[in-house]
């Protein structure tokens, strides 16, 4: 397994945390799973949370630029 380091506000930490564990999972988990689905990883849910994270990325695109999220 490969570690990256995910940069986010205190807020944002706080929320995620709250989700991920609302569904017995840590943050860093959730995120992984989201990764798996977007790459069409061996350990993604499926073939609907493939498409649903990529929908995602399409729609999110807009909001880079010059490789910073604005």
């Amino acid at each position: 397994m490969i570690t990256f380091e995910v940069k986010l506000t205190e807020d944002e930490s706080k929320a995620l945390s709250i989700v991920a564990s609302q569904r017995d999972a840590t943050s860093g988990e959730l995120l992984a799973a989201f990764a798996a689905d977007l790459t069409y990883s061996d350990r993604s849910g499926g073939s609907d949370e493939r498409m649903l994270a990529g929908d995602w990325l399409s729609r999110q695109s807009y909001r880079w630029i010059d490789g910073e999220l604005m």
